[in-house]
């Protein structure tokens, strides 16, 4: 049962994989336009303003919850992967659709963050579905460092981007 739920677990991470890469093309190639306002930002900055959100409620709420609750740690993980991933998804859409938009973007912040939350996914994939086990301790490392720089980029990154500062 354990095997097949894992087995499972593995082939949805891959189709949202997959489609956070059809994704990324499609918005970068527009395929979809994604500049369509809502508001007085366009959908391509609400699917970053949602990826933060998820991003910054989801992962301390995890790291509170498997401390302090009874939830079973292996829900708790697999909620904190698949929202992460639907989050870099979101992220993805988002900074693929700036990429595209522009002749010469800034590479400041959002590069810098799309970086970090990247390699975030990576360790974590890599953690969660043992790619690698005998890094775990390393990915783990990494994952805690790259989650760390998160916080700090993210506020900068958005006040940078809404003018704030």
């Amino acid at each position: 049962m354990e095997e097949r739920r894992n087995n499972l677990q593995t082939w949805i991470a891959i189709a949202i994989g997959v489609a956070i890469i059809i994704g990324a093309v499609g918005s970068y190639a527009r395929w979809w336009d994604l500049g369509y306002g809502i508001g007085s930002y366009s959908l391509a900055h609400w699917s970053g303003w949602i990826s933060a959100v998820l991003i910054s409620v989801t992962v301390p709420l995890f790291v509170i919850l498997k401390r302090r609750s009874g939830i079973p740690y292996l829900v708790l993980l697999t909620s904190h992967v698949f929202i992460n991933l639907v989050a870099f998804g979101l992220l993805t859409l988002h900074w693929a659709h700036h990429l595209g938009r522009e002749f010469s973007p800034d590479w400041g912040t959002g590069l810098t963050m799309f970086l970090v939350i990247s390699g975030m996914v990576l360790t974590g994939v890599i953690q969660r579905f043992r790619l690698v086990p005998k890094s775990q301790g390393n990915m783990r490392f990494i994952h805690r460092g790259l989650s760390l720089s998160l916080i700090i980029i993210l506020p900068i990154h958005v006040l940078q981007n809404t003018g704030m500062i």
